[in-house]
């Protein structure tokens, strides 16, 4: 489920070298304009993102929805542009006081004061794993309801969500982001991670917030993207404990489907004809037959030889042997996480875009929709936002590569998650 990812980062990453020529020095990996900002209507947030192992921060402001990467001009001022990855200065930020910013874009002016955070470094284990993170929670005297940040596929360190954390803070939770196995400061090995080590890792997280006499007990939910979505699902079937979870743009179909659908998106992207992905998908299943059943090595193999050539196959995996190939089946592909849908008790927030590119629709919701059911949990919401792509953004096709030209987040999107929260928080 990384291929969409490792496309995004190309495109950032493109970005980030046409900007590095024009700035002044290298990205700073801290910065003292980090924060939440409170404006006249709804709030600011500068967090740092790292991106291909470079440090940079985004821009959110929840009155506009406007997302933006910033350029630093100096050790107290950012600029950005008119669209999410664009180096051209339309709007400057500056510190004007250790709590206050100015928002400079065309002729108006804005000011922020600082709403005050605490940052505490913490680590828990899941066995012989380490995970090395960061609670981030309001300044508060009382205890905090909580959530823990789960991550989306690929090596990914605690500052993958972006503003989301910051965000989420500024509504009153104590929010926990760690290192991804096998990244930042965690330890062990990613690539030899189950789906369910990586669940039981966000489980970990959430005994950890349990036990803290900070945290409300009974109020320590998870939100996860992407595959981090699934996983919150998967959570909150496991253990009765998650008071809610929210997925958000999680693929929710038995692995192999999400895999074929992605590669489906990914030949398109690359500007494939359609024969080609028809010729791709129709491999793509008859090596998930052999993997699922063992038979047809021989008839598979003579296959793989020729079609090697064919400009598509660098974008499949291509198996050496059948032990390979049913390796990758029974410790990825044949991962199914639906029926974990039929156990959920808790409040389930599940948010998509109709424009996603990477987990199938409506197949995900179908399934999700159909296990509640069975569940008979009567306490969730499923939305689909018309025009929104994987990442929650208003899109237009949905594919990678408008990306750089987006603008916002949906303001539909945006807004229930925000209150949906508030009100979880109160339960």
């Amino acid at each position: 489920m990384n291929k969409i990812i490792r496309v995004l980062a190309c495109v950032i990453g493109a970005w980030l070298c046409a900007v590095a020529a024009s700035a002044t020095g290298n990205a700073r990996p801290f910065s003292l304009m980090d924060g939440v900002y409170r404006l006249t209507h709804g709030v600011a947030v500068i967090a740092p993102m790292s991106v291909q192992r470079v440090p940079r921060r985004l821009y959110l402001r929840t009155d506009s929805y406007q997302l933006r990467f910033l350029s630093d001009t100096s050790a107290q001022s950012y600029t950005f542009g008119n669209t999410l990855i664009d180096s051209t200065d339309a709007g400057r930020i500056t510190l004007t006081a250790p709590d206050r910013i100015a928002i400079a874009s065309g002729h108006v002016t804005q000011t922020g004061r600082r709403i005050t955070l605490r940052s505490e470094p913490v680590r828990f284990s899941n066995g012989p794993v380490t995970l090395s993170g960061t609670l981030l929670s309001p300044i508060a005297s009382r205890r905090l309801p909580a959530i823990v940040l789960m991550h989306g596929s690929g090596p990914e360190t605690r500052d993958a969500a972006g503003v989301i954390p910051y965000l989420f803070a500024s509504l009153g939770y104590a929010v926990l982001l760690y290192d991804q196995r096998g990244s930042g400061l965690s330890t062990g090995d990613l690539d030899r991670a189950s789906f369910t080590d990586l669940m039981n890792d966000g489980l970990a997280g959430l005994k950890y917030l349990r036990g803290r006499s900070d945290v409300k007990q009974n109020r320590v939910g998870v939100w996860g993207p992407s595959q981090g979505g699934m996983l919150a699902i998967l959570m909150a079937a496991t253990d009765p404990h998650v008071a809610f979870a929210i997925d958000q743009s999680g693929y929710f179909t038995p692995t192999w489907q999400a895999d074929t659908y992605e590669l489906q998106t990914e030949l398109h992207l690359a500007k494939f004809a359609d024969a080609d992905i028809a010729r791709a998908t129709a491999f793509q299943y008859q090596k998930f037959k052999v993997a699922r059943t063992g038979l047809g090595w021989q008839t598979l193999a003579q296959k793989i030889a020729s079609i090697k050539s064919a400009p598509w196959a660098s974008h499949v995996y291509l198996p050496d042997n059948l032990e390979n190939l049913r390796s990758r089946w029974f410790g990825h592909s044949a991962f199914n996480p639906v029926p974990y849908a039929r156990r959920i008790r808790c409040p389930i927030l599940a948010l998509y875009g109709s424009l996603d590119r990477s987990s199938p629709l409506p197949a995900s919701t179908d399934n999700l929709r159909a296990g509640l059911a069975i569940a008979k949990n009567r306490t969730s919401t499923i939305k689909i936002f018309p025009g929104v792509n994987h990442e929650m953004l208003d899109a237009i096709t949905g594919y990678d590569d408008e990306i750089p030209h987006l603008t916002r987040y949906d303001p539909a999107y945006l807004n229930l998650l925000q209150q949906w929260l508030l009100r979880q928080a109160t339960r």
